[in-house]
């Protein structure tokens, strides 16, 4: 399939070759940039990788099958587009294949992910902000020091290490959330669990809501903040000792020490707890 470039002012390279398998072509591409940019990735059915890269350079490669995805990538000066898209021909909708694309971007790049039935993987490294949008494919953050956003439906979302305000909605999966610290947090899926290993520090807020599942929190740090949580079939326990308590067998609120973040703990049909990092 051909590849399209629309290159403004600075210099790529793209390359594309046999894998050596005779079914799979590879994936080599390269932009000259200067600072940090913004990438947008679009892909089919396919598996998407994010890292950070060395100053100067975008770099992005991988592997598709011709006869069943195209290849698109282009550098307008400011932001770098990468298509992978099943071809939507009657022969390439019947063909088995699989497509797959690495791409590394100068640190304090943002990132922009829309995909679909799309497994996305993104590594730890210095990124302004992030969003991923996919379905039915997992998603895999790991570290980074940045505002990140998580949309996802029918696949398991896992967050370790990140710093920064956190926001995922996603359905009928689990999120696991570890490391995390600073900024607010809104975790929201049904029929699925949640975990959450973090701070809970002042002035913030967590939010984590679901259905017919447990949800267990794992408080990193000084614990001071309010809680409040309800379920309307399961049990809820605390760690910690609670002042001005109100308890009944399905809600619990009050204050932990000075109360100063916030904690709000949703389910049904399932229990809740609310533990130490450091102890069980």
């Amino acid at each position: 399939m051909p590849v399209r470039l629309q290159l403004a002012a600075l210099a790529s390279i793209v390359l594309l070759g046999a894998c050596g398998d005779g079914s799979r072509v590879s994936i080599d591409s390269r932009f000259a940039v200067s600072g940090p940019i913004h990438v947008v990735i679009e892909a089919d059915e396919a598996t998407v990788m994010l890292a950070p890269s060395v100053e100067g350079a975008v770099i992005v490669t991988g592997s598709i099958d011709p006869d069943r995805y195209s290849y698109d990538a282009a550098f307008d000066g400011r932001i770098v587009r990468i298509e992978l898209l099943r071809e939507r021909s009657l022969l390439a909708l019947v063909q088995s294949g699989t497509a797959e694309v690495r791409a590394r971007v100068p640190p304090g790049s943002s990132y922009e992910i829309v995909a679909s039935a799309t497994g996305v993987t993104v590594e730890a490294g210095e990124f302004a902000s992030g969003s991923i949008e996919t379905s039915k494919a997992a998603v895999v953050v790991r570290g980074g020091d940045y505002s990140l956003q998580v949309r996802n439906r029918n696949a398991s979302v896992s967050i370790s290490g990140q710093h920064g305000p956190l926001d995922v909605v996603t359905t009928s999966a689990a999120v696991d959330v570890v490391g995390h610290s600073g900024g607010l947090v809104a975790i929201t899926t049904n029929d699925a669990p949640i975990e959450y290993t973090g701070t809970v520090e002042a002035g913030g807020a967590i939010e984590l809501t679901t259905t017919n599942a447990h949800i267990v929190v794992r408080v990193v740090g000084d614990a001071s903040f309010t809680i409040d949580a309800a379920t309307t079939n399961g049990s809820i326990s605390s760690r910690y000792a609670i002042i001005d308590l109100e308890r009944t067998p399905t809600e619990l609120r009050g204050r932990i020490a000075s109360g100063d973040g916030s904690l709000q703990l949703r389910t049904t049909n399932g229990s809740i707890e609310v533990l130490s990092a450091s102890f069980p």
